[in-house]
């Protein structure tokens, strides 16, 4: 079963900052993708390994994806990646 949530709630307005890019990338001047609503992150795992030339941020609003997609990055070696948990409203 799929876990839906309602993006307009209030436990939705404290979300976690992203760090200036600096910080989370070796190198912040490459172009930035953002992936709005990335579930597991695997698509971006698959694609940031693949491709160097760019910097990726996965936006999640289900908390327990983006921690289950931060531990499946501690065991790559990619540095272009950042996961968030977050809502783009």
């Amino acid at each position: 079963m799929r876990q839906h949530v309602n993006p307009l709630s209030k436990v939705f307005n404290d979300i976690e900052p992203i760090p200036p890019l600096k910080e989370i990338f070796n190198d912040p001047t490459k172009p930035l993708h953002l992936d709005i609503g990335c579930g597991s992150g695997n698509f971006l795992l698959n694609v940031a390994n693949k491709n160097k030339n760019w910097n990726y941020i996965g936006l999640e609003i289900r908390e327990r994806l983006v921690a289950k997609a931060k531990l499946k990055l501690k065991n790559e070696s990619i540095d272009n990646l950042y996961f968030a948990f977050g809502n783009a409203h």
